[in-house]
Parts: structure tokens; C-alpha cells; sequence
């Protein structure tokens, strides 16, 4: 049985595993800062450090896999999850391409990108989990591997990768559940439900200003990080729930530090979920600390052991763009050509036939172009259509007036006059909370409002009582809440500026 070694790009640290089976032969952790204090240049590609770092680690924990699988963090790959109608497979590739455009602040042209589709066929809708990495950023990472004589054989999200390591722990057979893997020393935590092994939802979340936290003062970092981690939850939970109210969550799995386990299961219970802790230890077969870049690195490395439901191949992907342009049907008409020998007197015959054929047409169309001048010249006149267009002119016309009128019915039929109702905004809010930003739009005649909003304070309680005072004035005004029916508070944060706690809220009301 051959080693595997899986490597792990976090923000703050690279960790590497190496494997045989599941077994753990080695665990390596490298501070990103190191790269810093490498000995060289500061104008020496990160490239170059990464190679004589990486060398020297594998020389001197004596890593004997030749074969490596790569796990990226959510700040390097482009990860979303959107709905698409069912439609025929020679279709479906091209409209993907399209409605991702939605979804990416990038060119497609500028990634790597591989997508995978489950079919519902009882809501009949395609699924699309969608996967893209900028290529300048991947060939990186390449450059890297092949300077260190190491074959690559996958490059997926992190997340996607600690699923192996839920699977060993039962996470995958539950139906839908909820993966949440954090940790105090890495920027970034993540959140992903999952329906039978596919990912519905996932959402990285920055932890980068708790980890600084951390580092001046351990117990208020913890602090912070827990406080977090509740928020980010309560807002993830709730933003699961709306976009999938059929799918219930059955189970929560944590990956997450032990100590953390007496503060989190009360508030999960809390929101009405029950919380599961997987034991680290249990599955990798011998004592560790916890350190979510592990996890990472250690799941990734049993791509042989470990299958998941997860078909997203980028590196497939990236060979393919690679590949060498085959001969195209032009190219070999065009050799065709310059290869065939042209007879004179064939080519006459060849001519002589297409003008008889055109002239045969011609005098078949005279009448017919006759009857059509007649008509046109009997028009009536109308100021807005010439008398020269054509059908298609007088259907594109007769279209653009008939957008007008349902706009037209829309506004005086449809719109909805909520200048009263908005009155009571400014009313109901209590002193020392301001509107930064007032949304309003109506969606399939369901209306949706957003509110942004600051409060000022001298202490985090008052802010927080600020918010919620707003909140309850909103939710027991009854003209407000018949046309907002769902009312929540969407997020909350606060902030410190010269002594005194600015806290930012949203609320956000659905009409059902």
C-alpha cells in the first residue's frame, strides 16, 4: 500500500498529511509567516519560497508519498449553489455557463471551473453545485507541486475534503445535516448542509479579526470567536430555512475545539437543533490537538481510502484546456481543398447550371414581387410605422406596444402604495437609532422590505437593547405586521470608535 500526502492552502497556515490507508505517518503545520522569514529576498516569488519550504519540510520529516490530492480554502475557489430548470443535457452545459455569470465577479474565461447537477424530479429542478478557480492562481499551485516531484491527483474546497473525514464519523447518513468545522487559529470557519451527501448551502466564514484577538489576549479571543460562531450560525440556519423550507435538518455534526462543546450545545438547543461532536481522536487512531488545518490536510489525504458524493474534478478540467487543438472540420475542408485538382470545363458546367436555376427562380418570383409592391403603396398612412417595413417590422411594433400596456396595467393595477405604512418607521423607532437604508421591492406579489440601521450607545448592551426595542415596536404594530408577516432581524454587529459602540443591525420583512 503506497502513501498519500494531502496538502492543505489555509489563509494563515499550510498543513501537510501523509497517509497510508487512514493511518497517520505524518503531521506537518507551517505558519504562512515563515515564508517571510525564509532567508530571501523579499522580491523572490512566493512561488520560489513556497518550493524551499515545502523541500525542506518533506527532507526533514522524511515524506516518502509521491502522490498528493490538494485542499484550497474558500479565498482561492469561487463555490455557489443555485436552481436551474430541468432541461435537455445538450442544453444544460451552456445554460450553466450563463446563469453562473450571475453568480461570479470574474470572466469565466479567467477559471478553471467544473460543476456537478443532481435532478429533482419532484420540484423538477436541477441542483448545480458549481466549483472555479482563477488560472493564474491554480498554475501556482502546479508550479509548486512539480518542482517537488510530486504527482497531483485532485484539487477541491477544503470543506468538500473534510467530508471524508464526516463520512468515517456517520455525518454522511443522515439525510440532511449540517457540517459546521471551526477553529480559534485559522481565519476561516465553514458552514454547509448537506442532502444525502450533496451540498445544498455553504458559507465561509472570516474569522480573521477574532484571530488577532487571539493573539493579544487568549481568553477574550475565545470570547469573541464564541459570540461568532453563534451569530454566523443563528444567520446561516435562518437563511437555510427560507431558501429550503421543505428540507428539514436532522442532524449537526462540529468540528470543533472540545472546549468549545459546553457553551455551544445549550444555544443549539436553543434554536432547536441538537448538536453532534465528532471525536477527532476516535477516527485518526491516536491522540491530537485539535487543528482544523489537520483535519483539512488529513482528509484530503485519503482520496484513495475515503469516497464522497462529490464528482467536481478541476484538475480533469484543467488537462482537458490543455490538450492540444484537434484538427477542426474547417482546417479539413480547407486541406480538402487545396488538395483537389479543378477541371475548367466542369466548373462551366457547374456555372452554367446555377445561373439557369437562378433565372428559373426569378421569373417565377416577378408576379409575386408585383403583388407585394401593389399592396405596399395602398398602406395607409400611420405616423409611427413607416410604409416601407416589413412584416417582422410590424410585429416587432405591434410586440413593443403590448410591453407597454402590461407595464402600464402593472403600475395602475398591481403597484402597492405603502407611503402611510412607511410613516410609522420614523415613529416606532426608538431615540438614538438612525435608517442608513430603506429597500423595498414586491416579488410574485409577495412584498419584501430591508431595513439598515446604526444605534449609537455607551456600553454593547444598550446597543443590543436598541436593536431589539426596534424590532419588538415593528413586530406589534399591526399595521406593520399585516403586510410584513415575517419579520427577523437578518444581522447584527458592533463596533468601537473613540469609546463609543456604534451598532450596525439589519431587519428584513417578508410579506409570507
Amino acid at each position: 500500500m503506497t502513501n498519500s500526502l494531502g496538502i492543505f492552502f489555509g489563509p494563515k497556515t499550510i498543513s501537510l498529511a501523509e497517509t497510508r490507508g487512514k493511518e497517520l505517518i505524518n503531521a506537518i503545520n507551517i505558519d504562512r509567516s515563515n515564508l517571510v522569514n525564509a532567508g530571501l529576498d523579499e522580491k523572490v516569488p512566493e512561488e520560489i519560497k513556497l518550493i524551499a519550504l515545502f523541500k525542506d519540510e518533506i527532507r526533514r520529516n522524511k515524506i516518502e508519498a509521491k502522490e498528493a490530492g490538494l485542499a484550497l480554502s474558500g479565498n482561492d475557489l469561487i463555490v455557489r449553489t443555485f436552481e436551474m430548470p430541468l432541461l435537455a443535457p445538450h442544453e444544460l452545459k451552456r445554460a450553466i455557463n450563463f446563469e453562473v455569470k450571475k453568480y461570479i465577479p470574474f470572466k469565466l474565461e479567467d477559471l478553471v471551473a467544473d460543476s456537478q447537477i443532481r435532478t429533482d424530479k419532484i420540484s423538477r429542478k436541477n441542483l448545480i453545485l458549481f466549483v472555479g478557480i482563477k488560472k493564474d492562481v491554480l498554475n501556482k499551485y502546479l508550479t509548486v507541486l512539480k518542482q517537488l516531484d510530486i504527482t497531483l491527483t485532485s484539487i477541491e474546497y477544503s470543506p468538500f475534503s473534510v467530508l471524508r473525514f464526516a463520512k468515517m464519523a456517520g455525518a454522511g447518513n443522515w439525510g440532511t445535516s449540517a457540517i459546521v468545522s471551526a477553529g480559534l487559529k485559522e481565519d476561516e470557519a465553514n458552514f454547509m448542509i448537506l442532502d444525502n451527501g450533496f451540498p445544498l448551502f455553504s458559507r465561509d466564514i472570516s474569522l480573521a479579526e477574532i484571530v488577532n484577538t487571539q493573539n493579544a489576549d487568549p481568553e477574550a479571543g475565545k470570547a469573541a470567536f464564541l459570540d461568532k460562531l453563534k451569530t454566523e450560525l443563528r444567520f446561516s440556519f435562518d437563511f437555510y430555512r427560507r431558501k429550503f423550507p421543505t428540507k428539514k435538518i436532522k442532524k449537526v455534526f462540529f468540528l470543533v475545539n472540545p472546549d468549545y462543546h459546553q457553551e455551544l450545545e445549550p444555544f443549539m438547543k436553543e434554536i432547536g437543533l441538537t448538536p453532534h461532536f465528532i471525536d477527532i481522536s476516535k477516527y485518526v487512531g491516536k491522540p491530537v490537538p485539535f487543528n482544523l488545518g489537520f483535519i483539512r490536510s488529513y482528509s484530503c489525504s485519503l482520496f484513495r481510502a475515503v469516497n464522497t458524493s462529490i464528482r467536481i474534478d478541476l484538475l480533469a478540467v484543467k488537462k482537458l484546456m490543455d490538450r492540444p487543438k484537434e484538427t477542426t472540420f474547417a482546417g479539413e475542408v480547407a486541406t480538402l481543398v487545396t488538395e483537389t485538382k479543378i477541371d475548367p470545363r466542369a466548373v462551366t458546367l457547374s456555372i452554367l447550371i446555377i445561373a439557369a436555376a437562378y433565372g428559373y427562380s426569378y421569373y417565377r418570383e416577378m408576379p409575386l414581387k408585383k403583388e407585394l409592391a401593389r399592396s405596399m403603396n395602398e398602406r395607409p398612412e400611420v405616423s409611427t410605422v413607416s410604409p416601407a417595413s416589413s412584416y417582422e417590422d410590424l410585429v416587432s411594433v405591434g410586440k413593443r406596444y403590448k410591453e407597454k400596456l402590461v407595464v402600464l396595467d402593472k403600475f395602475v393595477r398591481k403597484q402597492l402604495y405603502f407611503t402611510e405604512l412607511m410613516n410609522l418607521v420614523p415613529k416606532l423607532m426608538p431615540e438614538g437609532v438612525w435608517l442608513l437604508e430603506l429597500n423595498f421591492r414586491q416579488t410574485n406579489n409577495n412584498p419584501e422590505l430591508d431595513l439598515q440601521c446604526i444605534a449609537f450607545s455607551t456600553d454593547n448592551e444598550k446597543g443590543m437593547k436598541q436593536a431589539n426595542d426596534f424590532f419588538i415596536n415593528l413586530k406589534q404594530n399591526r399595521d406593520f405586521i399585516k403586510l410584513f408577516k415575517n419579520l427577523s432581524i437578518a444581522s447584527i454587529k458592533q463596533s468601537e470608535d473613540n469609546g463609543l459602540i456604534i451598532t450596525r443591525f439589519a431587519i428584513s420583512g417578508r410579506g409570507a
